[in-house]
């Protein structure tokens, strides 16, 4: 039996001004770049690596749009939705920044589009591997499309494959680091096995009334022990199994 110590450290989010996301036009939005400058001003974006990776890594490129397989830099949405959507993602790789050092092993679950497995691979440089796995075979095709179009320099350092997410991917562990990309209840035991010690994971764990999502930061301390911090609420898709 798999245990888990829960170490409860709450860390409190910031409010944050998503009227900040607007150029002085406040009809235009900013584009990326602004955005990212904007975010290590605000003490969000704290350290180099996730700075450059985040400049460098364009959400643009891993957008699905009806019309257009690319989002334009200037396409309109909500400032509020920006503010939330790049803390998130910017949040979450500042907790896992110091176990996505040049020649770690990075594992993206539910990786969709590949945007997040991008920023992971770009930190872990030309010496790491980064695997996204998806149980969606459309959205791995997307994903080697978009990266060999978009990044072919990281895409000799990232692997996509078709599999069930709640297994992991073990022909590739142990991993410095596991990102779980969809809600779940809980913490599987193939993730803790794949997860060194010492590594981390951060994933949302939906909460006890079935509704409210938590991101959680896990490390994993001893074989099959793992600690907890609660970061700020969330409200990600859910994780399916391949039947669901």
């Amino acid at each position: 039996m798999l245990l888990l110590r829960f170490k409860a450290t709450k860390v409190r989010r910031k409010r944050k001004n998503s009227r900040r996301f607007c150029s002085s036009d406040e009809s235009a939005p900013m584009k990326h770049a602004q955005i990212i400058n904007l975010m290590r001003e605000m003490g969000v974006i704290k350290s180099d690596s996730v700075f450059k990776a985040c400049l460098h890594i364009k959400p643009s490129y891993f957008a699905h749009l009806s019309r257009s397989q690319e989002l334009d830099e200037h396409h309109r949405v909500d400032a509020e939705q920006v503010a939330e959507v790049y803390h998130t993602y910017i949040t979450t790789l500042e907790s896992l920044r110091k176990n996505l050092y040049p020649g770690g092993r990075a594992l993206d679950i539910g990786s969709g589009s590949g945007f997040i497995t991008a920023l992971m691979a770009h930190m872990v440089g030309d010496s790491g591997l980064v695997v996204g796995v998806d149980n969606d075979e459309n959205m791995i095709r997307a994903s080697r499309i978009n990266m060999m179009k978009a990044y072919p320099e990281l895409y000799k350092i990232i692997r996509f494959e078709h599999e069930e997410g709640f297994n992991g991917f073990k022909q590739s562990c142990p991993y410095d680091v596991i990102h779980v990309g969809g809600a779940v209840k809980y913490i599987t035991s193939n993730w803790i096995r794949q997860l060194k010690i010492g590594g981390l994971m951060t994933a949302a764990i939906i909460q006890k009334n079935g509704k409210d999502q938590m991101l959680c930061l896990f490390t994993k301390y001893a074989e099959n022990l793992l600690s907890t911090s609660e970061l700020f609420p969330v409200c990600y898709e859910p994780l399916l199994k391949v039947y669901e």
